[in-house]
Parts: structure tokens; sequence; C-alpha cells
């Protein structure tokens, strides 16, 4: 399944360092897209500690800087950061 999604047309990636998280999104085909990406902060037990929905445009053939920002102080062994890209159907990319 994860190696199915190391090659799908549209993706997020979440990169993590020195304290700060940076969200990118990839459009890989010749059509513009648009859709949402949800990021969450959550604990073990599926409790949110930090919900956003972020809108995104992306040009074709494009790669783009979503957000960047400092993450809250979350517990290595217990929580966790959940990034979903959705259509502008609501379908899960």
């Amino acid at each position: 399944y994860f190696a199915k999604r190391f090659y799908a047309p549209q993706l997020v990636s979440i990169f993590v360092e020195d304290g700060k998280l940076a969200i990118n999104a990839v459009n890989e085909t010749l059509s513009s897209f648009d859709g949402k990406i949800t990021l969450k902060f959550m604990k073990n037990d599926f409790t949110e500690i930090y919900k956003k929905d972020l809108d995104v445009s992306l040009k074709p053939l494009s790669s783009t800087d979503v957000i960047e920002m400092i993450l809250p102080d979350l517990n290595e062994s217990e929580d966790y950061i959940f990034v979903a890209l959705t259509d502008k159907n609501g379908n899960t990319v």
C-alpha cells in the first residue's frame, strides 16, 4: 500500500527538523489541483491536540511549501502527526 503511494500524482510530505514542521504539496499531473490538507497532532488514544485545515491550489507539474510552523511540545512515545490530502470532492488522494 505505502509503496503504491510513493508514486501518487498528488501528495504531501512533512518535514520535522529543529522543532519546526514544514508541509510540502506536489502535483505531478498536467492539470491543476484544488483540494485541502488536514493537519492534526494527536495522542495515541486519538485525542486531538491541534487541527488545521489548509486549502491548496496546485498548478500543473508543481511543488509548493504549504505551511511552516513551530511544533507544539509533543511526547514522542504518545503523540503523532497526521496529514491527509483530499480533493475538492472530499476524496482522499
